[in-house]
């Protein structure tokens, strides 16, 4: 495509323009025969592969602070006297489901250590995929789109578990903060002058 650029300079927070501004084209280098015709489905393919990606690195982002959250209410209970062991088992059940999820998201990092096989997890597979097509010029092959089609169905499975956990949890921290439990971290405050 045509393009056009001009230089400029910022200076004490100003922008201003350094000369005329330059036309050029850019056009493809059809050097090998691997590179696709069909740049557009390549570019398409890439940024879904990139969105991807990015979703499943947020989700390992939310489910450690899911994991600190569980842990600052789980240090709440024993200095919250109304709670009982109906909010411990649920708390008990949130921390075994996330556990759950995690290990779906990131892999089984205990079987991992001990060298042994374990099975491609969703982080793997969509990393592998990213970094397998993101510079890639070549058109993308059935491997490549079914390996993005068995991670977007486990990603899409387990960030609908995920999103039903953390609105567990919210419950849960709302009961506790009803029942006088100390502030955890994830929660605003209700509170109001008396």
């Amino acid at each position: 495509g045509r393009y056009t650029v001009q230089l400029a300079v910022r200076k004490d927070g100003a922008l201003a323009a350094q000369g005329e501004p330059q036309a050029f084209t850019v056009k493809s280098l059809d050097n090998s025969p691997e590179i696709t015709a069909d740049r557009r489905a390549l570019q398409d393919f890439q940024i879904k592969a990139a969105d991807l990606q990015r979703a499943v690195a947020g989700s390992v982002r939310v489910i450690a602070e899911l994991e600190n959250r569980v842990a600052h209410v789980r240090a709440a209970m024993p200095q919250t006297p109304a709670a009982g062991d109906a909010e411990r088992s649920v708390l008990q059940q949130i921390a075994t489901r996330l556990a759950d999820i995690k290990t779906l998201i990131s892999g089984d990092a205990t079987i991992a250590g001990r060298n042994e096989p374990v099975p491609m997890s969703i982080s793997s597979r969509a990393s592998a995929l990213y970094s397998s097509v993101a510079f890639s010029q070549s058109a993308v092959g059935g491997n490549y789109r079914a390996s993005y089609r068995v991670a977007a169905d486990e990603f899409t499975a387990a960030l609908r578990s995920l999103r039903l956990l953390e609105a567990d949890l919210g419950a849960l921290e709302t009961s506790l903060d009803v029942k006088g439990a100390p502030w955890t971290p994830g929660r605003v405050p209700d509170w109001t002058a008396k």
